[in-house]
């Protein structure tokens, strides 16, 4: 198996700026997909983060909502590439418009293993 790299960004944004963020976020992600001609990444997705499933009695009113987004990398090489020639410019971008009203930490992953159910079919189960 080819291992799969993963530039994950997780952001805390203040409930004060939260739809603009929104916005500006889909655009943002869109341009860092589409660098180098869509060459340093296949793909992204965005998260927000659900505490309330695990823990009903979590109060969140008032408290930054956590989002993740995933970079999925085209190589071993694109997330150096990515941070050695854009991610200084496009990190300015988000902290000249939004300031302290957001905090981002970032991480890589590299995939390691993929488990997938069995197919199965409506009438028979499982397929082998």
């Amino acid at each position: 198996m080819t291992e799969q790299y993963i530039y994950e960004v997780t952001v805390d944004v203040d409930v004060t700026i939260l739809d603009a963020w929104k916005t500006w976020i889909v655009d943002h992600v869109n341009h860092i997909v589409n660098l180098e001609k869509g060459n340093l990444f296949s793909k992204s997705n965005i998260f927000e983060v659900n505490t309330g499933l695990l823990d009903p009695t979590t109060c969140t009113k008032g408290r930054p909502i956590s989002f993740v987004i995933q970079y999925w990398a085209t190589s071993a090489n694109s997330i150096p590439t990515y941070i050695q020639k854009y991610s200084d410019e496009l990190r300015k971008d988000g902290l000249e418009k939004f300031g302290d009203k957001m905090k981002a930490s970032r991480r890589v992953l590299v995939e390691k293993k993929s488990i997938h159910n069995p197919p199965q079919t409506s009438t028979f189960g499982y397929v082998f």
